[in-house]
């Protein structure tokens, strides 16, 4: 392509949208507007003669491979009936396009656009999770007969369990008690914490609890599933697709949607819903409420360890008032899930 993109940036010129409404076949341009951006990009809403679109945009840090394998994988998903977006060539067909950004050649592709918005805190019904439990499982039954091509492999996160209590370990001696105040949270949560990982993992690693090796969304974050009037419409952001374990893609999900608010969906009704949900809809595996606990507990404690981390190694001497909210709330969701001691 001739033209440059400035990324990030919030905005296109609408002579460049419309040279990427000509590449792409859409017809006149009317508008081209940012809808939301990242490291690896930003996405831009085009709009124009032959409908709405998104055009996404990947930086040099996204590899191509794992874009290849997004887009290999929402062309395998098009014969199915689910809720994802399609993917659309250019009129060369093509499935990326190749356009030289400030420092090196960038790409992007074309999506479908589908309105609507994420959930925000408090607007999760258990109707609005049952939906996208579902989907997931949909998306589960499907994924398992995509072709094998060149995935990233996930590494199982309770794999290096070891590891994890090394962290917590460090983590625990690593915050001053005046941090631990500012958080919000006492040394002998962490130390509960710890022992709950500890006593869980051994179990796990001495029992014959099967796990289940496939290809998986990979990045199922709340703000993935976009609501329209009251009903799931689509399940976006495939970038992170992967060979990897069911239960740590069901456990990221499980992470984000339960709730500790008597008004939002509690782990229970979560978690039984998935697991009664797997075995009526015919999926070829069983999930343990137990593995799937621990391996929630994990994900939850990775999340809050990330904005930790900044913390003790004194990246940012901020990061305490920053961490707030974010980080309390994926501890209270640990402590709901862990026995008092």
């Amino acid at each position: 392509m001739s033209f440059v993109l400035e990324l990030p940036s919030e905005t296109i010129s609408l002579q460049d949208g419309q040279k990427i409404a000509e590449l792409y076949d859409l017809g006149r341009l009317r508008n081209i507007s940012g809808l939301f951006g990242g490291l690896r990009g930003r996405a831009y809403l085009v709009e124009a003669e032959k409908g709405r679109f998104v055009f996404k945009t990947y930086g040099v840090k996204f590899s191509q491979d794992q874009l290849l394998s997004s887009i290999n994988t929402l062309q395998f998903l098009d014969k199915f009936d689910l809720k994802v977006p399609k993917v659309f060539p250019t009129k060369n067909d093509a499935d990326m396009l190749t356009y030289q950004g400030p420092k090196e050649k960038e790409r992007g592709i074309m999506l479908s656009f589908v309105p609507g918005n994420y959930l925000m805190e408090g607007e999760v019904t258990t109707k609005s999770f049952q939906q996208a439990a579902y989907e997931v499982l949909r998306l589960h039954i499907a994924l398992k007969d995509c072709p094998d091509v060149s995935f990233e492999k996930k590494e199982d996160s309770l794999e290096k369990w070891e590891d994890i209590l090394a962290g917590m370990d460090n983590l625990i001696s690593g915050l001053k008690q005046s941090e631990l105040v500012k958080l919000g949270i006492s040394r002998k949560v962490l130390e509960r914490i710890r022992l709950f990982l500890e006593k869980g993992c051994r179990e796990l690693s001495e029992s014959d609890f099967g796990t289940h090796y496939q290809l998986i969304h990979g990045d199922l974050w709340k703000t993935n599933f976009i609501y329209e009037k009251g009903e799931l419409s689509v399940l976006v952001d495939f970038d992170w697709v992967g060979l990897g374990l069911i239960e740590d893609d069901w456990a990221k999900f499980l992470g984000e949607w339960m709730s500790v608010s008597v008004d939002g969906v509690g782990w229970n009704d979560c978690v039984n819903f998935v697991i009664g949900r797997a075995r009526k809809n015919g999926a070829k595996y069983f999930l343990s409420k137990r593995q799937l606990e621990l391996r929630t507990v994990v994900s939850l404690l990775q999340l809050a360890g990330d904005f930790l981390g900044a913390i003790i190694k004194r990246e940012d001497p901020d990061a305490l008032s920053c961490v707030g909210r974010w980080y309390n709330e994926r501890i209270e969701k640990i402590k709901f899930l862990i026995p008092d001691g």
